[in-house]
């Protein structure tokens, strides 16, 4: 019987780079078996992604290791102690994971956890049987694992309770990037902050695509590619052109004009340097006063 695949434990840890994954398929056709047994939940692959998909690619009889968890968030944490020390991770990458666990577990739980729990995979407790199956020997696993909170993840991890917050946030931010844009930021090929991140996240994928390459192509920021967004009235009402006219001559023109006369002062006097900045600020503010009366 075929395993079944979901993403959300499949995209959990980082991916193996392409050199890793045809090591590791080169490995398993040499020794003509899969050593490793695929180990899953509820039917849906936990550990052995890449094994399972090279096994079926070559006809290749594997070993199936069967955990029972209470939820997908308890199954989730498994993985991630479970990969965390066998895989190298980012910063991001861990953060994405801590962001995960969080989300699925509020999901599950509202964020409440069982008393005295820990969600560390050397803290599960399981009991095994051995059966044979026509793929190979199948183990059967009953592993407890205890419901998760912010501050019990912050605990564990050593990070404040704001991170895993923080982290779950990026989490939901990252899931909504294109794939390649998804992977770049995880494996920190793509330097994006947090903010740029959820700037990106916005934005259709197509237009996702186009920002990040134009970054890669100028050496920008993704922060410089798409620019500071012009500020907004904080009432939110147009400003009138007779306004805005009022509101330069008050807060450029007049201290100007006073720092030139200080200026000239300092200088020993108003000459001719001083009489032509003047001239040129009378024809500035000439200028603008037309433009209040909508004269262009």
């Amino acid at each position: 019987m075929a395993l079944k695949i979901k993403s959300s434990f499949r995209d959990l840890c980082p991916k193996l780079s392409e050199d890793e994954l045809a090591q590791l398929e080169e490995n398993i056709l040499t020794d003509g078996m899969v050593i490793n047994p695929i180990v899953v939940y509820d039917g849906f692959i936990v550990d052995g992604h890449n094994r399972y998909e090279i096994a079926q690619k070559h006809n290749i009889p594997y070993e199936v290791t069967r955990l029972t968890f209470d939820t997908d968030a308890e199954a989730m944490a498994w993985i991630y102690h479970h990969q965390k020390g066998r895989r190298n991770w980012t910063k991001k990458q861990a953060a994405y994971a801590r962001g995960k666990i969080y989300a699925e577990e509020k999901q599950t739980h509202g964020g409440e956890r069982k008393s005295g729990s820990s969600y560390q995979s050397d803290n599960l407790k399981s009991t095994t049987k051995t059966e044979t199956t026509k793929t190979g020997t199948k183990t059967t696993s009953t592993a407890k694992s205890p419901s998760k909170t912010a501050e019990r993840i912050a605990k564990e991890e050593g990070v404040g309770q704001a991170t895993v917050l923080r982290n779950a946030t990026f989490a939901e931010d990252v899931d909504k990037l294109a794939a390649p844009i998804k992977q770049s930021v995880l494996n920190e090929s793509l330097k994006a902050t947090n903010a740029e991140v959820k700037t990106l996240a916005q934005k259709p994928k197509t237009e996702q695509q186009k920002i990040v390459k134009a970054a890669k192509d100028s050496g920008k920021s993704i922060k410089e590619i798409l620019g500071t967004p012009p500020l907004k009235q904080k009432t939110g009402r147009e400003i009138s052109p007779a306004k805005l006219a009022d509101s330069i001559i008050l807060k450029y023109y007049s201290p100007l004009a006073k720092g030139i006369g200080k200026l000239a002062e300092m200088n020993g006097g108003k000459g001719p340097a001083y009489k032509a900045a003047r001239s040129a600020m009378n024809e500035v503010a000439r200028q603008i006063k037309l433009m209040r009366s909508g004269n262009q």
